[in-house]
């Protein structure tokens, strides 16, 4: 939400809920304005549950000081992460409601707010990082962009965090079977909780923030997550094993509040949207030139780390696509079959 930057000057506060917030907290008595010219100071509250040393956490820190320098400090991003501000489904429900200005997600965690978003999710769909960069540069982007408008929320950019793999405290995954009534932690997504039902886990939804703290105490077994994205969150200190299972692949979303973008004035909306293009390019850049050294990280705290054979894995895919049918429907058939044509299965 937009704060005071300095009580002498003139300020924004965007929203009832969020002056009284920002008045409540700050004890500020000053009397806030509610007009928006390229002169006023804006401060925006960007927010996360990631750890500092995640590639999405750096990336909004460079993100923050792009546009720091590039609007000679009119606009200021601050940056909350490690759940400072609530968890990871918080601070999306804190955009949507105003209380904060903007957050990342996964597409698996936004489909509480478009259903349809889901098909980037869908387990087994992509094979290769090619398929996905196709479908990220093809129509089907500006296609969900348009629709989370309609839902109020509008996205900045499309960070590339890599395919998912399976950590366990149990044992390796080479088969299906290996899966088999393990209690897995899993985002709140029923698409990627039937995929695992199917596989016979036993899937538990769990906030991120929480990961850590529930594996050391066994209430989870294991997870499934980006390799970059585990290590920067510290997970692989309290795992056994890593398989390499690349089930679904995941993409983070940097989103703002769409009626407080409205509001900011046009010419540092240009500069926002270039530098959240920035920030994003470094994260998919820097997260894919990192994940050998996830690997060796894990690896050198005692991780073991195993590869699934092609025909397992076909094996897992087998199992897990039936589930897609579930979710045809509320993706929509002109979404599927242009996801579909972008990797070329049609």
């Amino acid at each position: 939400m937009f704060q005071p930057k300095n009580r002498m000057r003139k300020s924004i506060v965007l929203g009832m809920s969020a002056s009284i917030l920002i008045l409540a907290a700050c004890g500020n008595d000053t009397e806030t304005t509610t007009t928006s010219g390229a002169d006023d100071e804006i401060t925006l509250r960007y927010a996360t549950g990631l750890q500092p040393e995640d590639t999405v956490t750096q990336g909004m820190e460079i993100f923050a000081d792009l546009v720091d320098e590039r609007t000679d400090g009119q606009v200021t991003i601050d940056v909350y992460h490690s759940g400072q501000l609530g968890s990871i489904q918080e601070n999306l429900e804190q955009v949507q409601t105003q209380i904060i200005d903007m957050t990342n997600n996964t597409s698996a965690e936004l489909e509480s707010v478009l259903p349809s978003i889901a098909v980037m999710g869908l387990p087994y769909l992509f094979g290769t990082t090619e398929e996905v960069r196709n479908v990220l540069d093809s129509d089907v982007t500006a296609h969900i962009e348009e629709a989370m408008e309609e839902q109020g929320v509008k996205i900045l950019s499309w960070q590339d965090q890599g395919f998912r793999h399976v950590f366990s405290n149990v044992r390796p995954i080479t088969s299906a079977e290996d899966l088999r009534g393990q209690t897995i932690r899993l985002t709140e997504t029923s698409m990627h909780i039937d995929a695992f039902d199917a596989l016979a886990a036993n899937p538990v939804p769990l906030e991120y923030t929480e990961l850590y703290s529930a594996l050391e105490q066994g209430v989870v077994e294991g997870f499934e997550n980006p390799v970059v994205s585990a290590t920067g969150n510290n997970l692989h200190e309290v795992v056994d094993y890593l398989s390499l299972t690349n089930h679904a692949h995941s993409q983070m979303l940097h989103t703002v509040n769409l009626d407080i973008w409205e509001t900011i004035p046009e010419e540092f909306q240009t500069i926002i949207e270039d530098a959240a293009t920035e920030a994003a390019e470094w994260v998919t850049e820097e997260t894919e030139a990192r994940e050998q050294e996830a690997l060796d990280l894990a690896a050198d705290h005692g991780v073991v780390i195993n590869e699934i054979d092609e025909d397992k894995f076909e094996e897992m895919a087998d199992i897990v696509r039936p589930t897609w049918d579930a979710y045809r429907e509320q993706i929509g058939d002109e979404l599927m079959e242009m996801v579909e044509d972008a990797i070329g299965i049609n």
